[in-house]
């Protein structure tokens, strides 16, 4: 499985309730026209990020099943029935950043307020006994680790996420760095399916 993030904030001007209400439209509209691979998505608002300029940011994650099903949404999200409710939010957003992030373990969830851990492997560490070690270990139910992939993104390599309460497990603190931990706000939320990790 592979997420698509989008970090984008609102235009000044632009009430929080109007581009929730937009963006919750577009994902909606999304979920009903289910492109061949798209697996769901979510929206998070964080009151901060650094790679973003340390303001509000809100995050998308748009779940595919592969590099063509990626293809396959970066064309529909922008035409028939998506166009006019993705047209809206981009004349409402500014400072938009993407990142795509492989699934190593675990399972998406959309709690209302979830914590996001970014970091790098530690040195001397390999991908290898990071991917060795989520198969011997598991991920903590309820949360699930990313890697960045093609280096596309502002944020770091790896991504822990999970509910409010997470935490990383010891295993993955011998592997990982932790570099940014944030929390944010669940606003909108369309469910991936189970037993969808590829």
């Amino acid at each position: 499985m592979l997420a698509y993030l989008f970090w984008h904030q609102r235009r000044p001007g632009t009430s929080p309730r109007e581009y929730e209400s937009a963006l919750r439209k577009f994902h909606g509209i999304l979920a009903q026209a289910h492109p061949v691979g798209y697996l769901g998505s979510s929206t998070l608002r964080f009151d901060a990020l650094p790679f973003m300029g340390s303001i509000e940011t809100y995050e998308d994650a748009y779940y595919v099943s592969g590099f063509g099903a990626l293809g396959t949404l970066n064309q529909r999200a922008v035409e028939g029935v998506s166009k006019a409710p993705h047209d809206k939010i981009a004349d409402r957003s500014l400072h938009g950043k993407g990142g795509l992030y492989r699934l190593l373990g675990g399972h998406p969830t959309s709690p209302l307020r979830s914590r996001v851990i970014w970091g790098s492997k530690r040195t001397g560490r390999t991908y290898a006994e990071l991917r060795e070690a989520v198969d011997a270990h598991g991920v903590p139910q309820g949360s699930s680790l990313w890697v960045r992939e093609l280096g596309l993104g502002p944020a770091e390599d790896l991504a822990f996420r999970g509910s409010a309460q997470a935490r990383m497990p010891a295993w993955l603190e011998e592997l990982m760095v932790p570099e940014l931990e944030a929390v944010g706000s669940r606003v909108v939320a369309r469910e991936v399916r189970p037993g969808s990790r590829q």
